[in-house]
Formats: C-alpha cells, sequence, structure tokens
C-alpha cells in the first residue's frame, strides 16, 4: 500500500465514514427512513414531495438540454474524421492551383473558396497558404463523409 502524506489521512477516515452511512441508509427500509426522519424532527412526506419536485425540474431541465448531447457527439465525430485527414504533401505550385479549381467546382466548397480568396486571388498565395487552404478543404470533406452529407468532392477529397 503506498504510504500516505499527514493530510490525506482526515479525508480519507471521513470518506469511509460516509461510505459506511451510506450502506447504513441503502440497508435500512422506507419505513425505517421515515422513522429516522421523523427522530431528527423533519418530515418524511415534505422531504419526499421536496425530492420528487427536484427531481421532476431535473428531468424537464433534461429534457430541455437534450440537444447538447447530440451535438457533444456530432463535435467528437468531426473532430475525430478532421484529425484523420492526412496533410496535404508538398507539391508543385501547379498541382496545388489545379486541386485548389477542383474543389472551387465542388458545390460545397465554391461559396467558402469565394471567401477565402475575396481579397486576392490564389495566384497570390503562398503554397504554405495554399496546402492549408486544401488541408482545410479536406478535414471539411471528411466531417461531411462522417455526418452521411457528402461525400468525396471533385478535389475536395484527392491526397
Amino acid at each position: 500500500m503506498a504510504k500516505r502524506k499527514k493530510g490525506d489521512v482526515l479525508p480519507a477516515v471521513e470518506a469511509m465514514e460516509m461510505d459506511d452511512a451510506l450502506d447504513d441508509v441503502l440497508a435500512m427500509s422506507d419505513e425505517e427512513i421515515a422513522a429516522e426522519l421523523r427522530a431528527a424532527g423533519a418530515d418524511p412526506d415534505a422531504i419526499g414531495r421536496a425530492g420528487a419536485s427536484h427531481a421532476a425540474k431535473h428531468e424537464a431541465r433534461l429534457g430541455r438540454l437534450g440537444w447538447q448531447a447530440a451535438a457533444r457527439t456530432r463535435l467528437e465525430t468531426a473532430r475525430a474524421a478532421a484529425a484523420g485527414v492526412p496533410k496535404t504533401p508538398k507539391l508543385p505550385r501547379v498541382e496545388l492551383l489545379a486541386r485548389l479549381d477542383a474543389a472551387r467546382r465542388d458545390g460545397r466548397f465554391a461559396a467558402p473558396l469565394a471567401a477565402a480568396f475575396r481579397k486576392r486571388d490564389a495566384e497570390q498565395s503562398s503554397d504554405e497558404e495554399l496546402c492549408a487552404l486544401l488541408d482545410e478543404i479536406a478535414a471539411l470533406d471528411a466531417i461531411a463523409s462522417a455526418e452521411g452529407k457528402g461525400t468525396k468532392g471533385e478535389g475536395g477529397g484527392k491526397r
């Protein structure tokens, strides 16, 4: 067993006491719990109503926020799909521009590419910028494929 530090002993003892108390309560019947509560001056019926009300509010909140779990799953799927896309290799500039042109012809990427080159055209970009853009296009293509919203587009998925 690992040696405990001086400050670790009291929290460990308290945790064991709480576990023992929980075991004791779980072993009790509902009537025994109600009797214990009454003996302590509490109203078990009021506590039960408050607990039921809290549970109902929590259930309603989960219903309203249920979209978050689906969004979290979708985000994880997208991140995994994007992470699995290989980087664009070093290619001749002509090939980089050809791949970019093919992506422009893919309806899914036409508008984003037009926005990317709104202030200058592809020929003015460095090879590194073109590779980075092709990497982003490939990641978007992978995400769309993972979501079932598209297949590898012309130029978007080429590697």
